[in-house]
């Protein structure tokens, strides 16, 4: 399963939780951005509960107010 995940962090921020959410096994890609979401990454896992549990885990870091996940279609490409 694959997702990408948008992240909008409490402000001043993101640097922190770019730098946290690097280190998360789960986490393949991650970046800052510009506009309504400061941090975009992309996260995979072996199933939807896997994916669900890496979502919980950025959800913990206190630093993220708001999220939104997008799962990918498989074989949509």
């Amino acid at each position: 399963m694959k997702a990408c995940v948008l992240l909008r962090c409490r402000p001043g921020t993101y640097r922190e939780v770019v730098k946290k959410v690097e280190s998360m096994i789960d986490v393949k890609t991650v970046f800052p951005s510009l506009g309504r979401w400061e941090v975009v990454l992309k996260v995979e896992a072996n199933n939807i509960r896997g994916l669900a549990n890496a979502i919980r885990r950025l959800r913990a870091i206190e630093e993220i107010e708001f999220s939104e996940t997008l799962i990918e279609l498989p074989g949509a490409g």
